[in-house]
C-alpha cells in the first residue's frame, strides 16, 4: 500500500522501525519519521544501519511543517490526542496530500465496543510503564465513523480493513482521487 517511490511520511513514528523498514526496501522512497518523544528519535536516528532516504525529526506531529507529500503514515498515534486535533492532524495530512497519495491509519476504533476493551488493556500497559508518552490528558480513541466522515468531506476514496479479532485496531487507507 505504500508506493515504492515517493516521499512518505510516518507521524508518530517512535523508535523509527517503520520508516526504517520502508527505506530499506526501496532506496526511490524519501521517508521522515516524525515523534515528540526526543530519546526515540535519537535512537531511531542513531541506528548503525539507517539507510540515506530515512530521516527522523523531533517534533509533536500537531506541529510539525507539513509539505506535499505522496504518502502519511498514522499507526496508533491518534488517540493520544484530543478528537478536535485528531481530525485537524488528518486535515493537514489531506490538505498536503499530492495527487493519488493516501493516508494510511491504523488505530483503535472507539464504536467497537467488546473488541475495545482489548485495545485499552494494551493501551493501559503502553503508558503506565513508559513505553508510550500520553501527553494530552490521556487517551482519546477515535471513531471510525469519524474517519469515515473525513473521508467522506474531502472526497476520499477509503477502504477498512479489519484483520483482528480481539482488539478494535483497524487499518483505514484513505486515497486522494
Amino acid at each position: 500500500r505504500v508506493p515504492r517511490t515517493g516521499s512518505v511520511v510516518d507521524l508518530g513514528c517512535g523508535y523509527g522501525n517503520v520508516s526504517l523498514m520502508l527505506g530499506f526496501i526501496s532506496k526511490h522512497r524519501q521517508v521522515t519519521g516524525v515523534d515528540y518523544d526526543e530519546d526515540k528519535i535519537a535512537m531511531a536516528s542513531n541506528s548503525p544501519t539507517k539507510p540515506p532516504n530515512v530521516n527522523f525529526i523531533h517534533s509533536d506531529v500537531l506541529d510539525y511543517n507539513f509539505s506535499p507529500t505522496d504518502t502519511f503514515l498514522l499507526s496508533d498515534v491518534l488517540h493520544y490526542m484530543p478528537e478536535e486535533s485528531q481530525v485537524s492532524l488528518l486535515e493537514k495530512c489531506i490538505a498536503n496530500l499530492k495527487p493519488g497519495g493516501t493516508v494510511l491509519i491504523r488505530d483503535a476504533n472507539a464504536d467497537l465496543s467488546n473488541r475495545h476493551k482489548g485495545t485499552r488493556f494494551t493501551e493501559f500497559f503502553s503508558t503506565t510503564f513508559g513505553f508510550n508518552k500520553a501527553c494530552y490528558g490521556g487517551m482519546h480513541f477515535i471513531s471510525g465513523k469519524t474517519i469515515e466522515r473525513v473521508a467522506k468531506d474531502y472526497n476520499l476514496q477509503l477502504e477498512v480493513i479489519d484483520n483482528t479479532k480481539l482488539t478494535s485496531n483497524i487499518f483505514y487507507h484513505l486515497r486522494k482521487i
